[in-house]
């Protein structure tokens, strides 16, 4: 239906549709105002209309139709239609159809007349699946008639209905009302008077421990004492709806013998036993009479006893059946009230320890080897008392096998209490004396310190408690042992060194750990510094290198000291060449020297004239002492100023020349610098030949 609208004055005058359908060939477009279109599949499709108006203006509106195909038909199927019940839910089957689509929803209108605005909905149907509806229950009329309207969708748009009356039929509402106690000798009796059913005809059952299917109970034909259930069932004749009821029954006896144990019965203690929970009906008199057998035949006489409530000591640990029947003032005499009564053993309690510990802190491992004769051990708990109250909270364990430290050797009352798992208990108590005095260590050493390359003499002094000595453990304190009592050791390198030992005697007992110091002290790295120059009548300050711990000096030959010869650093004065030795004593008398030269420069002595004519004589300008003088420099001048010789030190004096040629006779200037602390020296030197 075309809807297009557009502002007066103008109108539209075309439509151009496009239902989307191009598998209809030519039939998919249309150009009237409000075509129709059969499309031959469901599915979404895609409707579009262009509107044109008088004035050629357009617009396009697209929008998405669903075909759900045909119009579906509603169908149900009821499950045992003849035999509906009150009681029990309707089941119906979906069974409709459509072609082409599919069922998307169904609604149940399960009482169309009287609740037509309640139903149920399921947005997932399929052919087959169950739909349960349960009606109010009731038990008249005997038959009552709905009727159900099945609504079933195909799409949203396209519905059918279903409507179908069903028969439901009354069900029976079973009340079974509380029967009171019977005697053990009543006669037999109905139990219909205790039973309704809601008056819906049909057939009723009994079942139960001495019922008939009648419903006669007779109390003989069961065990005295003993609560039962009976159940009654009614089942409907029309259409065979049913319902039960249980209800229970108690037959008591005439007189009811009852007894308990009053206490844990365990080996080798009275067991007490306590009729007073026997019981007779008030109007069956009072009981005056006991007979007990305790099912233990080895005890002679004492396997009986008429007490109301006695004790027996039982010949060992097992399962007994015991019986009791009592009797009342009218003679009547209860069935006999049996009863197993268990005497458990007892606990075999028995433990060990190791054969020696040591102290201090001597850890003593209890070994547990409690039995008992079931074999129930798994089940036991302990209760042990060390026998040390000084150790407070820790005197006690509750383990199995516990452990504990003692601090003294004792000897010590060791209590092991055992309780089986049924609460029978037995304890023993094992003295413990095998716990030894812990050895003290201890050792001599010839000297507490020396130098690098000698020796050491350690010797055992260790005291082995109540054993002898069976090892030596010693730890040198440079990643070295020693296992003998004695011994000469020698360190491979200067240092302090925590020497300890500790011993085990015959008991395996460790010694405390003797430990002492031992100093290894290293030689003195002695460096008496570089040999030194100084100008005669001058002074200078040695300067060594030293390396030591607390060291003392002394230099040698004790000659030219303006300070203490005893000192690191002393002033000497230049006299003569001379050597020192410094000899450093460092800690623990280790001794190493050097030695130092002392070279004493004397003044350069410069002659004013030499001839250097091949004579032989005074060919060389000599300038004694020169060349003592490290790094001294010699420049000759001629008189214009040139520079004709020089040379950095003078170990070869000038021989008058200039490049291999004689220079001329005549007045030469020279410019000396000894260096060393001493001034330069200028002046003239004549050349003859």
């Amino acid at each position: 239906t075309d809807t297009s609208s557009v502002d007066a004055p103008d109108f539209i005058q075309a439509w151009n549709w496009n239902f989307g359908d191009p598998a209809s060939g030519p039939l998919n477009t249309s150009t009237l105002q409000n075509p129709q279109h059969s499309y031959t599949a469901t599915g979404s499709y895609n409707v579009q209309l262009i509107a044109t108006s008088n004035n050629g203006c357009r617009d396009t509106v697209t929008q998405v139709l669903f075909i759900n195909g045909s119009f579906p038909v509603a169908d149900f199927n009821i499950q045992n239609p003849t035999t509906l019940c009150a009681n029990d839910s309707v089941s119906i089957v979906e069974a409709s159809t459509v072609f082409p689509g599919t069922i998307t929803k169904v609604e149940i209108y399960w009482d169309n007349v009287n609740q037509p605005a309640v139903f149920d909905t399921d947005n997932s149907p399929f052919t087959g699946k169950v739909y349960k509806h349960l009606y109010p229950n009731f038990q008249a009329p005997l038959t009552r008639t709905f009727t159900i309207r099945y609504r079933a969708y195909s799409g949203g748009v396209c519905v059918n209905d279903k409507l179908q009356d069903i028969t439901v039929n009354a069900a029976p509402l079973v009340q079974f009302n509380t029967m009171p106690d019977v005697c053990f000798d009543a006669a037999a009796f109905s139990l219909s008077p205790y039973i309704s059913f809601g008056a819906v005809p049909g057939t009723g059952t009994y079942t139960g421990p001495g019922v008939t299917t009648a419903g006669i109970f007779t109390p003989s034909s069961v065990a005295p004492g003993g609560t039962y259930m009976i159940q009654y069932l009614h089942t409907s004749t029309a259409a065979g709806c049913s319902d039960s009821a249980t209800q229970t029954i108690t037959v008591i006896d005439t007189a009811s013998a009852r007894f308990v144990v009053s206490n844990l019965a365990c080996e080798r203690s009275p067991v007490n036993f306590n009729s007073t929970s026997s019981s007779i009906p008030p109007t069956a008199g009072t009981i005056t009479g006991w007979q007990w057998n305790f099912g233990d035949p080895a005890s002679g006489a004492a396997n009986t006893s008429t007490l109301q409530n006695p004790s027996h000591l039982f010949t060992g640990w097992g399962t007994y059946n015991v019986s009791l029947v009592v009797t009342t003032s009218n003679g009547c005499r209860s069935t006999a009230f049996n009863m197993p009564v268990v005497v458990n053993p007892i606990p075999r309690p028995n433990f060990s320890f190791p054969v020696t510990s040591c102290l201090p802190s001597a850890n003593v491992q209890f070994t547990n080897l409690s039995t008992i004769p079931d074999g129930s051990q798994a089940t036991f708990s302990y209760l042990w008392n060390f026998d040390d109250p000084g150790s407070g909270p820790l005197n006690t364990s509750t383990g199995s096998a516990p452990s504990h430290i003692y601090n003294a050797v004792g000897p010590y009352n060791v209590n092991l209490q055992v309780t089986s798992g049924v609460g029978c208990i037995r304890d023993t108590t094992i003295i413990l004396n095998t716990i030894h005095p812990q050895p003290t260590g201890a050792f001599t050493v010839d000297k507490p310190d020396l130098c690098v390359g000698e020796s050491f003499q350690f010797a055992d002094n260790s005291d082995p408690a109540d054993g002898t000595t069976t090892q030596w453990n010693w730890t040198m304190g440079d990643g070295n042992v020693r296992t003998t009592p004695s011994f000469t050791y020698t360190y491979g390198s200067a240092g302090t060194y925590n020497v300890s030992l500790y011993i085990t005697n015959n008991f395996g007992c460790r010694s405390t750990t003797f430990t002492q110091q031992v100093t290894v002290n290293p030689y003195p790295v002695v460096d008496a510094g570089p040999d030194l120059f100084i100008l005669e009548d001058g002074s200078d300050t040695l300067q060594p290198i030293i390396t030591a711990i607390n060291p003392t000096y002394l230099w040698t030959p004790n000659q030219y000291f303006l300070s203490s010869n005893t000192i690191e650093r002393p002033i000497v004065k230049g006299v003569e060449d001379i050597w020192y030795t410094l000899t450093v004593t460092g800690r623990g008398g280790c001794v190493s020297s050097d030695r130092v030269f002392i070279k004493v420069l004397k003044g350069p002595e410069i002659p004013n004239i030499f001839s250097p004519n091949g004579d032989g004589l005074h060919d060389r300008w000599e300038i004694k002492y020169l060349d003592t003088y490290p790094g001294g420099t010699v420049e000759i001048f001629n008189r214009y100023g040139q520079k004709i010789f020089s040379s950095v030190g003078y170990g070869k004096p000038w021989d008058g020349t200039v490049n291999g040629k004689p220079v001329p006779v005549g007045t030469y200037y020279y410019i000396v610098n000894p260096k060393n602390g001493r001034s330069i020296m200028t002046g003239y030197v004549d050349v003859i030949r």
